[in-house]
């Protein structure tokens, strides 16, 4: 989990976006926290995962193309399927 500080971001959009495309890896609470749900198997991994992620925060800070920020796959286990929502 990762608390923003003030609960401001310099670039929101790029945030929210980020977001979207990794539904299911990441979440934004209503306490504006950001949750990022994985499973690692060990410290190594687990650290290596937060850097990349904290590395594509810091790209959508500085207002960076939002795509340009990537994450690892997610845990299969840990993506719920995406439901179609009617128009």
């Amino acid at each position: 989990m990762i608390a923003l500080r003030g609960n401001r971001f310099a670039n929101p959009a790029g945030l929210v976006d980020l977001i979207q495309r990794h539904a299911g890896t990441l979440k934004l609470r209503p306490d504006q926290k950001i949750v990022y749900l994985r499973n690692w198997e060990d410290e190594k991994t687990r650290l290596a995962g937060v850097a990349q992620l904290l590395r594509a925060l810091v790209k959508i800070a500085r207002a960076e193309k939002p795509g340009a920020a990537t994450l690892p796959p997610p845990t299969p286990s840990l993506v719920k399927p995406q439901v179609a929502r009617r128009a």
